[in-house]
Protein backbone atom coordinates (compact mmCIF):
# COMPACT_ATOMS: atom_id res chain seq x y z
CA UNK A 1 0.00 0.00 0.00
CA UNK A 2 1.32 3.43 -0.94
CA UNK A 3 1.59 6.14 1.70
CA UNK A 4 2.32 9.84 1.83
CA UNK A 5 5.90 10.91 2.20
CA UNK A 6 7.24 13.64 4.42
CA UNK A 7 6.76 14.93 7.92
CA UNK A 8 3.25 16.31 7.37
CA UNK A 9 1.58 12.95 7.82
CA UNK A 10 1.56 10.51 10.69
CA UNK A 11 0.00 7.26 9.50
CA UNK A 12 -1.82 5.05 11.95
CA UNK A 13 0.78 2.51 13.08
CA UNK A 14 0.28 -1.17 12.31
CA UNK A 15 -0.01 -1.82 16.06
CA UNK A 16 -2.78 0.76 16.56
CA UNK A 17 -4.61 -0.27 13.39
CA UNK A 18 -4.43 -3.91 14.48
CA UNK A 19 -5.83 -3.04 17.90
CA UNK A 20 -8.59 -0.95 16.33
CA UNK A 21 -9.74 -3.76 14.09
CA UNK A 22 -9.49 -6.35 16.87
CA UNK A 23 -12.02 -4.19 18.73
CA UNK A 24 -14.28 -3.34 15.75
CA UNK A 25 -13.84 -6.38 13.51
CA UNK A 26 -16.99 -8.32 14.30
CA UNK A 27 -19.19 -5.25 13.79
CA UNK A 28 -17.90 -4.24 10.35
CA UNK A 29 -19.78 -6.46 7.87
CA UNK A 30 -22.38 -4.41 6.02
CA UNK A 31 -21.66 -1.03 7.66
CA UNK A 32 -21.17 2.44 6.21
CA UNK A 33 -17.72 3.69 7.29
CA UNK A 34 -16.41 7.27 7.22
CA UNK A 35 -12.63 7.83 7.34
CA UNK A 36 -11.80 11.47 8.18
CA UNK A 37 -8.27 12.86 7.72
CA UNK A 38 -7.82 9.67 5.69
CA UNK A 39 -4.16 10.10 4.65
CA UNK A 40 -3.28 7.00 2.62
CA UNK A 41 -6.71 5.48 3.27
CA UNK A 42 -5.24 2.49 5.12
CA UNK A 43 -7.89 2.45 7.89
CA UNK A 44 -10.87 2.77 5.55
CA UNK A 45 -9.41 0.23 3.14
CA UNK A 46 -8.96 -2.23 5.99
CA UNK A 47 -12.59 -1.63 7.02
CA UNK A 48 -13.67 -2.42 3.44
CA UNK A 49 -11.49 -5.53 3.36
CA UNK A 50 -13.15 -6.70 6.58
CA UNK A 51 -16.64 -6.40 5.16
CA UNK A 52 -17.77 -2.77 5.42
CA UNK A 53 -20.34 -2.17 2.69
CA UNK A 54 -18.95 1.25 1.84
CA UNK A 55 -16.39 3.81 2.91
CA UNK A 56 -16.17 7.54 2.33
CA UNK A 57 -12.62 8.88 2.55
CA UNK A 58 -12.08 12.57 3.35
CA UNK A 59 -8.79 14.41 3.21
CA UNK A 60 -7.99 17.98 2.23
CA UNK A 61 -4.70 17.05 0.54
CA UNK A 62 -4.86 16.45 -3.22
CA UNK A 63 -1.77 14.25 -2.88
CA UNK A 64 -3.48 12.12 -0.21
CA UNK A 65 -6.62 11.78 -2.33
CA UNK A 66 -4.51 10.57 -5.25
CA UNK A 67 -2.78 7.98 -3.09
CA UNK A 68 -6.12 6.79 -1.65
CA UNK A 69 -7.40 6.38 -5.23
CA UNK A 70 -4.29 4.38 -6.20
CA UNK A 71 -4.57 2.18 -3.09
CA UNK A 72 -8.25 1.49 -3.77
CA UNK A 73 -7.47 0.48 -7.35
CA UNK A 74 -4.59 -1.75 -6.18
CA UNK A 75 -6.85 -3.50 -3.65
CA UNK A 76 -9.83 -3.80 -6.00
CA UNK A 77 -12.10 -1.92 -3.57
CA UNK A 78 -12.85 1.23 -5.61
CA UNK A 79 -16.46 0.26 -6.32
CA UNK A 80 -17.39 0.51 -2.63
CA UNK A 81 -15.59 3.78 -1.95
CA UNK A 82 -15.96 7.53 -2.40
CA UNK A 83 -13.13 10.02 -2.04
CA UNK A 84 -13.82 13.62 -1.05
CA UNK A 85 -10.85 15.93 -1.36
CA UNK A 86 -12.21 18.59 1.00
CA UNK A 87 -11.66 20.07 4.42
CA UNK A 88 -13.20 17.72 6.99
CA UNK A 89 -15.44 20.39 8.56
CA UNK A 90 -16.98 21.24 5.17
CA UNK A 91 -17.47 17.54 4.35
CA UNK A 92 -19.33 16.96 7.61
CA UNK A 93 -21.59 19.93 6.92
CA UNK A 94 -22.35 18.62 3.42
CA UNK A 95 -23.00 15.09 4.70
CA UNK A 96 -25.43 16.44 7.31
CA UNK A 97 -27.28 18.54 4.69
CA UNK A 98 -27.57 15.53 2.40
CA UNK A 99 -28.75 13.25 5.22
CA UNK A 100 -25.71 10.94 4.95
CA UNK A 101 -25.39 8.70 8.00
CA UNK A 102 -22.52 6.38 8.92
CA UNK A 103 -22.29 3.41 11.28
CA UNK A 104 -18.62 4.08 12.06
CA UNK A 105 -16.79 7.36 11.89
CA UNK A 106 -13.02 7.20 12.27
CA UNK A 107 -11.16 10.46 12.93
CA UNK A 108 -7.36 10.66 12.73
CA UNK A 109 -6.33 14.33 12.56
CA UNK A 110 -2.82 15.71 12.84
CA UNK A 111 -1.80 15.63 16.50
CA UNK A 112 -1.57 18.60 18.84
CA UNK A 113 -3.55 21.08 16.74
CA UNK A 114 -6.88 20.79 18.55
CA UNK A 115 -8.46 19.09 15.55
CA UNK A 116 -9.55 16.00 17.50
CA UNK A 117 -11.65 18.13 19.85
CA UNK A 118 -13.08 20.41 17.17
CA UNK A 119 -13.99 17.47 14.92
CA UNK A 120 -15.59 15.66 17.88
CA UNK A 121 -17.70 18.74 18.56
CA UNK A 122 -18.74 19.01 14.90
CA UNK A 123 -19.74 15.33 14.70
CA UNK A 124 -21.64 15.49 18.00
CA UNK A 125 -23.71 18.42 16.74
CA UNK A 126 -24.60 16.93 13.33
CA UNK A 127 -26.71 13.88 12.45
CA UNK A 128 -23.98 12.00 10.57
CA UNK A 129 -23.55 9.11 13.02
CA UNK A 130 -26.28 6.46 13.02
CA UNK A 131 -28.23 6.08 16.30
CA UNK A 132 -26.29 2.94 17.25
CA UNK A 133 -23.11 4.04 15.48
CA UNK A 134 -19.64 4.48 16.92
CA UNK A 135 -17.21 7.36 16.67
CA UNK A 136 -13.53 6.49 17.05
CA UNK A 137 -10.98 9.28 17.46
CA UNK A 138 -7.26 8.59 17.22
CA UNK A 139 -5.39 11.34 19.04
CA UNK A 140 -2.27 12.14 21.01
CA UNK A 141 -2.41 10.95 24.60
CA UNK A 142 -1.59 14.58 25.50
CA UNK A 143 -4.90 15.78 24.04
CA UNK A 144 -7.73 15.07 26.44
CA UNK A 145 -11.19 14.83 24.94
CA UNK A 146 -14.35 15.42 26.97
CA UNK A 147 -16.01 12.24 28.22
CA UNK A 148 -19.30 13.42 26.74
CA UNK A 149 -20.44 15.91 24.14
CA UNK A 150 -24.12 16.31 23.31
CA UNK A 151 -25.42 12.74 23.07
CA UNK A 152 -22.04 11.09 22.51
CA UNK A 153 -20.31 9.54 25.52
CA UNK A 154 -17.01 7.72 25.80
CA UNK A 155 -17.35 3.95 26.14
CA UNK A 156 -13.72 2.92 25.85
CA UNK A 157 -10.24 4.38 25.64
CA UNK A 158 -7.01 2.56 24.81
CA UNK A 159 -3.49 4.04 24.74
CA UNK A 160 -0.61 2.67 22.65
CA UNK A 161 2.59 4.69 23.13
CA UNK A 162 1.73 8.31 22.25
CA UNK A 163 -1.56 7.34 20.60
CA UNK A 164 -4.97 7.05 22.23
CA UNK A 165 -8.05 5.56 20.62
CA UNK A 166 -11.23 6.99 22.14
CA UNK A 167 -14.54 5.26 21.36
CA UNK A 168 -17.86 7.11 21.64
CA UNK A 169 -21.47 5.99 21.33
CA UNK A 170 -24.79 7.73 21.76
CA UNK A 171 -26.16 7.70 25.27
CA UNK A 172 -28.92 5.19 26.03
CA UNK A 173 -31.52 7.97 26.20
CA UNK A 174 -30.62 9.19 22.69
CA UNK A 175 -30.42 5.65 21.27
CA UNK A 176 -33.86 4.67 22.57
CA UNK A 177 -35.39 7.63 20.76
CA UNK A 178 -34.71 6.14 17.33
CA UNK A 179 -34.29 2.82 15.66
CA UNK A 180 -30.89 1.27 16.17
CA UNK A 181 -29.37 -0.18 13.04
CA UNK A 182 -26.20 -1.60 14.60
Amino acid sequence: MRSLSGYRTRPTSDRVRGALFNILGQYLPGVAFLDLFAGSGAVGIEALSRGAASCVFVDSSREACGIIRQNLVATGLSSRAEIHCKVVAASLDIAARLGRVFDFVFVDPPYDRGLASSTFERIASRPVLSPAGMLVIEHSKREHLPAQMDSLAIVRSETYGDTTLSFFKRTAKEESGGEASR
